[in-house]
């Protein structure tokens, strides 16, 4: 009677919802196994041969890890590439800059050699008084107005007494060079002093005319001279006229032509 009190009360509690011992120890244990079975076991797996001791948990080293070394090579690497950067930028400055010295030296000297040229200048001369039978003469010198000497290359001088103005070419004719006065150097403190003669007597017809202003006295000539700072070659030509009748004196031909370049200095 007392095993049947049992049973039935098994049954009562079975009836009523309430699971047996046996049946809660089982759901136990499952829940457990559950508890530990991770998710990707499950899904490739039956869970129910799996054990917590079979549990490996690999975790993978993250691909872009950065140890202390390739951060130490890494901050090395900028260093250089900024180092690279800044040799570059001071060459390419240093390049732009020495371009640019190099062009203002030039312009600076050009400018210089401008304004310090040899610039060449008869004065007026001194003439002197005529007389029949005497040659007509005059005391001249060629300066030099600007601030280099003037090296002279050729040079020729041509005087005469005429109604109309003579031709200028006349003065390159070989007979009329001054050899005397070639390789000379002209300064503000050396001008070239010479005679300006016709060499040759004056007679009393030419005499009159002068004196009244029918002749004139010419003289003009010119001067090949290199300019020593640039080596440049430039040319003085001038013409004069005299009037005896006047004491009038006129620059007809006044002129520094520049020529050529004969030779380059460094």
């Amino acid at each position: 009677m007392s095993s049947d009190k049992h049973d039935g009360n098994a049954n009562k509690h079975e009836e009523e919802g309430m699971p047996k011992q046996s049946g809660s120890k089982e759901n136990s244990e499952k829940s457990k196994e559950e508890s530990v079975c991770p998710d990707t076991e499950r899904d490739n797996k039956d869970c129910s041969t799996y054990h917590p001791h079979d549990i490996t948990i690999n975790i993978p080293e993250p691909k872009d890890k950065w140890t202390i070394g390739t951060w130490i090579a890494f901050g090395t690497g900028l260093v250089t590439l900024a180092y690279f950067i800044a040799t570059v930028g001071i060459l390419w400055q240093t390049g732009k800059s020495g371009q640019t010295a190099d062009s203002t030296f030039k312009e600076i000297r050009k400018e210089f050699a401008n304004i310090n040229q040899p610039f060449l200048e008869i004065s007026p001369p001194a003439y002197k008084p005529i007389s029949i039978g005497s040659n007509i003469t005059a005391d001249a010198s060629i300066r030099n107005l600007g601030k280099y000497p003037a090296k002279v290359i050729k040079g020729a001088l041509v005087t005469t007494a005429k109604v109309n103005q003579p031709n200028f070419d006349d003065v390159y004719e070989p007979q009329y060079n001054k050899e005397s006065i070639v390789n000379e150097y002209i300064s503000e403190s050396k001008p070239i002093t010479f005679i300006m003669d016709n060499n040759k007597p004056l007679i009393e017809g030419n005499y009159k005319f002068l004196k009244n202003g029918f002749l004139f006295y010419y003289c003009w000539g010119y001067i090949k001279y290199e300019n020593i700072l640039d080596s440049t070659v430039s040319e003085y030509r001038f013409m004069l006229k005299f009037n005896y009748a006047t004491n009038a004196l006129e620059y007809i031909i006044n002129d520094n032509k520049h020529i050529t370049q004969i030779k380059k200095r460094r």
